[in-house]
């Protein structure tokens, strides 16, 4: 009678267990750049927004010149997408 009540939480208990133990690698996760050649890296910006409030930043950047508005701020996201210091900041 107890065997029989103890049979459901430990195939419950048993398959939860699965879930903690951890699995392999995981292929879904690619740290990019390791194996591009530096010719292959690139960032391509496509200014096609339509509100005005997405270009309205228009301080130059001396770390960036000849960019303003919606490409200085994608520019300056690529750049500390390494996470290294650039610039003064």
């Amino acid at each position: 009678m107890k065997a029989k009540q103890l049979i459901l939480p430990a195939i419950a208990l048993g398959a939860a267990s699965l879930l903690v133990v951890p699995g392999g690698d995981s292929f879904a996760f690619s740290v990019t750049g390791d194996n591009l050649p530096t010719g292959q890296r690139d960032v391509r910006v496509y200014n096609n927004f339509a509100d005005p409030a997405s270009n309205n930043n228009t301080t130059m950047d001396p770390m960036l010149p000849g960019y303003d508005g919606a490409e200085l701020a994608i520019w300056k996201a690529g750049v500390e997408w390494g996470s290294l210091a650039h610039g003064d900041g």
